[in-house]
């Protein structure tokens, strides 16, 4: 609930008058760590991409792990995590049809999902850090959020282009009793649409 008030209006209202100390920021905590994954990153450890890695790299830890000590089942989770990490965006044409294969991968991802595991941070060839979750079940995520929080997003959004096209055909209907009221042509009535929209 505090991460809905944050981010409307009113909490970063709230946030500049008492100078960020209510309605912080995870990172803005006082007993805020960053995932040993992050800090390996930012101390120039880790330098390889997710390209970069092998199929023995567990996506989640960035460690090696030895063929003989995984299972099977360990070792296809990997991959499928890792083929998820990799996919790349497809067209309605080349997606995949609902085949068993896929059907398992996307319950595997699911799964993940509700898993609290450690993102990996990439580094692009030159250095450039591409930022990620900290973690798989990171509620701000927009893909934890439950059904009801989209829901109301959806519905703010929607009343919000609603308002803003209502305000502009409200005052079109009124240009003339503008025009006679304070006595101007219809270019300099049409000002408060103008400036309306400019806003």
């Amino acid at each position: 609930m505090a991460s809905l008030i944050r981010d409307a209006p009113l909490g970063q209202l709230v946030r500049w008058l008492t100078g960020n100390r209510v309605f912080q920021y995870p990172e803005e905590k006082s007993d805020f760590k960053l995932p040993d994954a992050w800090l390996r990153l930012l101390n120039d450890d880790v330098s390889t991409t997710a390209l970069e890695r092998d199929d023995t790299t567990t996506p989640a830890t960035g460690t090696h792990s030895p063929s003989s000590a995984s299972s099977d089942e360990e070792n296809q989770i990997q991959t499928a995590e890792l083929d998820l990490r990799l996919e790349k965006t497809k067209t309605r044409e080349d997606t995949v049809p609902n085949t068993q294969e896929r059907l398992e991968a996307d319950e595997i991802h699911n799964l993940n999902k509700t898993k609290s595991i450690p993102i990996i941070p990439r580094k692009t060839k030159d250095g450039s850090i591409l930022v990620e979750w900290y973690y798989t079940d990171d509620v701000d995520n927009p893909q934890n959020w439950s059904n009801l929080r989209r829901a109301m997003i959806t519905i703010v959004i929607c009343i919000y282009t609603f308002v803003v096209y209502l305000s502009s055909a409200i005052y079109t209907t009124s240009e003339v009793g503008v025009m006679e009221r304070f006595g101007v042509n219809e270019t300099q009535a049409a000002l408060g649409l103008a400036l309306f929209v400019l806003g």
